[in-house]
């Protein structure tokens, strides 16, 4: 929708037209003017996941596809093309993390699960880098229960004192909250009423208020979501108490003698009035501004004047964005002095979805075939769409917690704190749903002013790609204008160069490259690379909170029983398919085994851990340096400054090197050979190598070979000696660089990951006798339809019997939003 600015006021009472109105010297132009501005300098991104489904089993998979938006317009973001991931567990530890491109603001991935994934109360978290600068209110960030009734047949119930109703009565925490910010003297005011329980959950309340007196005033009463509300007009030198059942007191607000006050009402389901009071005091002093905007993005400005204490005006929701919008009153002065946020049901901005060829009656494994038709106002629009079919006898919905693009990006994201039940609020369209979602904007969204632009601080950059960053030093200082060169071979040669900036430090941005890609990054400038160093600057983690108490499901396997029960079927074929390993979790015991593989990852040409001696590096990270912690520690190695000398081939005469043949005076020229990674590194001789470069908290394992036996694999040219270094592989280190040898460095940074095409079978081609009992019927993350509206696709159903479930979500290039169910039966 176009974003209109109004500058003449469209009012029931006394409202002043001013004809005269130049905008261009308006002060309040200037203001929004600047807000606007603002908000396009510091652009904000927010994200949505569609999700198969509302919970899961260990062994399943995760489906799901992500919306990333603009915050201001709504529109699918053009910024960010990296989108971060996570499955975080019930210890608030990430499980799986995965890094995925996005296009245009699009993009879709899944999580398998393991099969002997413990239950429990796990999140799903999603986020680009730019959106870190904003902190996680715009991350999805949602919790999902995973049972697990396949490997681990015995359920346990728990109940925990602290939850129980009594316990949660004790201790209600009680909010009485002025629409628009203040109670004005003599005014009649809405004042909304927000109760908590123990476990963060709303909670039914009865109670009334009192004056001073203990005359009783008024009566109120909140609903099961813990919301309600209550009038009164304040008397001059008069206080207000709330009695609670059963004996519990709260003062009210003081209700001010001079200011203004803003409420608002619906009219119907098309327009609502917004109604401005003033104190005596304050008539025939200058004229108001009512401001509407929507995420710094202004849409109406209405003039008010001072001439009567009350001044209506209506607006009609075609007027305004879909959402959240917020209403501010400013003061002849421009100081804000009301504020109240308003959810605005735009259903002209919905896209409307449409399924021809759909039958009400199915047969098992009969073949679908719908068209998907997408309009907006009527006329066909392309958009793109995500849709999950389940079983819904298997999989029964979870309509007030499972994931809903129309409460998440028009209303949880936009306000701050725990939402419950949002999807209660798109349910019905109806009047009892509508004063129960004004409620929570006079609660949850409830506020004095928030008006004040502060400059944010950004501390992450807009990625248009992966990015590989470091720094080059010389005797720990910045080496500037270093050529620096990145290398793989994987899928064939790739070698790019870059140059340092005056501090060192270097960057390859732009890249693309999936999981387990190996790049070696080599500082080319120096022709003496004794002291230069090649560092990694890792971003650092995206910190993991801790799951709101309010969101823990103590028993989550009876909660999903029946899923369990319906889905165990389903995880037998498969194992028996030998698709799955069914697997019993058992007491942890302890075992002592003969031997430990201390070196697992090594590429040693005898095999890992095959060597004279594997160093145990547990204490390797305290060390100052490599070579002084390998002294004393391996037998038959002299170490002298970084320089190790294999003592067997010395004093035996055998300093043949890579090279030609040692004098034997002076103990280098037998000096042994680094292997890191299975790259020959040189040797530790001075001008070569020095095993005090290596960074000891990057090292996994280090393997010596000292013997001839050991040595004969590698060739003659091994015979001063080797030590094999294997680093930890893309291990998130907490070190902000990652020092492997003089001049070079092999990193192993997490790429992209590929994302699964889900698997629907093709009974007309390749007919099957195979047991078909899928759970997810169908999942396609990306149905795009044309410039007429429409898109095809079909799959087959299953051989469940059941009540089956369509769940349509997408999006427009102007970011009107769509969600749209179906069911049907298949018998």
């Amino acid at each position: 929708m176009k974003r209109k600015l109004l500058f003449f006021c469209l009012a029931m009472l006394s409202v002043v037209g001013l004809s005269s109105f130049q905008t261009n010297d308006d002060p309040i132009m200037a203001l929004l003017k600047k807000l606007e501005e603002f908000t396009k300098k510091y652009p904000v991104e927010k994200v949505y996941l569609h999700l198969d489904k509302p919970y899961y089993a260990a062994g399943d998979n995760i489906w799901f596809k992500a919306y990333v938006t603009d915050w201001k317009t709504g529109e699918l973001t053009p910024m960010s093309t990296v989108l971060y991931v996570e499955l975080i567990n019930q210890n608030n530890n990430i499980e799986k993390k995965l890094i995925l491109p996005m296009q245009n603001g699009l993009t879709w991935g899944d999580f398998k699960l393991a099969d002997a994934l413990s239950e429990g109360n796990y999140r799903i978290r999603a986020y680009t880098q730019w959106m870190r600068n904003a902190g996680p209110n715009f991350f999805f960030d949602k919790t999902i229960k995973i049972g697990n009734g396949w490997t681990n047949k015995v359920f346990t119930k728990t109940q925990f004192s602290p939850f129980k109703k009594d316990s949660i009565r004790a201790s209600i925490d009680v909010q009485f909250l002025p629409e628009g910010g203040t109670l004005l003297e003599g005014v009649k005011s809405k004042i909304a009423i927000k109760a908590i329980g123990s476990n963060g959950l709303g909670i039914k309340i009865k109670g009334k208020i009192v004056d001073q007196t203990g005359t009783e005033i008024s009566t109120f009463e909140t609903s099961d979501l813990g919301m309600g509300g209550v009038y009164l007009i304040p008397e001059p030198n008069k206080t207000y108490t709330a009695k609670i059942d059963p004996n519990q007191s709260i003062l009210l607000p003081k209700a001010e003698k001079t200011g203004y006050s803003i409420a608002f009402r619906a009219i119907d389901s098309t327009k609502f009035i917004a109604t401005v009071k003033i104190s005596n005091d304050l008539l025939n002093n200058g004229v108001l501004n009512l401001v509407a905007q929507k995420n710094g993005l202004p849409y109406m400005a209405t003039k008010l004047a001072t001439t009567a204490r009350a001044t209506e005006i209506v607006y009609e929701n075609k007027d305004l964005p879909q959402g959240i919008v917020q209403f501010t009153l400013f003061s002849p002065n421009l100081t804000p002095v009301c504020e109240r946020i308003v959810f605005v049901n735009n259903r002209a901005n919905s896209i409307q979805v449409d399924l021809q060829q759909l039958k009400s009656n199915y047969s098992r494994k009969e073949k679908v075939e719908l068209s998907l038709f997408s309009r907006l106002s009527s006329e066909p629009i392309p958009a793109s769409f995500s849709v999950s079919v389940t079983n819904a006898d298997a999989v029964a919905p979870d309509l007030a917690h499972e994931s809903n693009i129309l409460a998440n990006l028009l209303l949880t994201s936009g306000l701050v704190g725990y939402v419950e039940n949002p999807n209660s609020y798109f349910l019905n369209n109806d009047s009892k749903t509508s004063e129960a979602l004004d409620y929570l904007m006079l609660t949850q969204g409830w506020r004095k002013i928030g008006w004040k632009l502060v400059e944010p601080v950004i501390t992450h950059e807009v990625e248009k790609g992966l990015k590989i960053r470091g720094v080059i030093t010389k005797n720990a200082m910045p080496l500037p204008l270093s050529t620096v060169s990145l290398v793989t071979n994987k899928d064939g040669i790739f070698k790019i160069d870059t140059v340092s900036n005056d501090k060192g430090e270097f960057t390859f941005e732009n890249l693309e490259f999936s999981d387990s890609t190996k790049f070696i990054i080599q500082a080319l400038t120096e022709a003496n690379k004794k002291d230069v160093l090649v560092g990694i600057k890792h971003y650092p983690e995206q910190e993991v909170t801790a799951i709101p108490t309010n969101e823990v499901e103590v028993n989550v396997n009876e909660s999903i029983n029946n899923y369990l029960n319906k889905s165990r079927p389903y995880f037998e074929e498969q194992s028996r398919q030998g698709l799955l390993s069914k697997t019993t979790l058992l007491k942890e015991v302890n075992i002592e085994s003969k031997r430990v593989n201390l070196a697992p990852n090594s590429k040693n040409l005898n095999g890992p851990g095959i060597a004279d001696q594997v160093v145990d590096v547990s204490q390797l990270g305290l060390a100052k340096n490599v070579a002084e912690y390998l002294q004393g520690r391996v037998a038959n190695v002299k170490i002298i400054g970084g320089t190790a000398t294999n003592m067997r081939t010395y004093k035996a005469g055998f300093g043949t090197s890579l090279g030609g043949t040692s004098s034997g005076k002076d103990g280098k020229s037998g000096s042994m050979h680094v292997i890191l990674d299975g790259m020959d590194m040189g040797s530790t001789e001075s001008d070569e190598f020095d095993l005090r470069q290596l960074n000891p908290q990057e090292i996994e394992s280090i393997e010596v070979l000292t013997s001839l036996s050991k040595l004969a694999v590698y060739g003659p040219n091994a015979s001063r000696g080797l030590i094999i270094v294997t680093s930890k592989k893309g291990s998130s280190s907490t070190t902000n660089t990652t020092k492997y040898a003089p001049g070079v460095t092999t990193y192993f940074p997490k790429g992209y990951s590929v994302s699964r095409e889900f698997y629907s079978p093709k009974y007309d081609v390749a007919p099957s006798d195979k047991p078909d009992l899928r759970t997810t019927v169908f999942w396609a993350p990306n149905l795009v339809t044309d410039e007429m509206g429409k898109v095809k696709f079909d799959y087959f159903n299953t051989e469940q019997p059941g009540n089956y479930r369509i769940v349509i979500e997408g999006i427009d290039v102007s970011g009107n939003l769509a969600r749209k169910t179906y069911t049907y039966s298949v018998n």
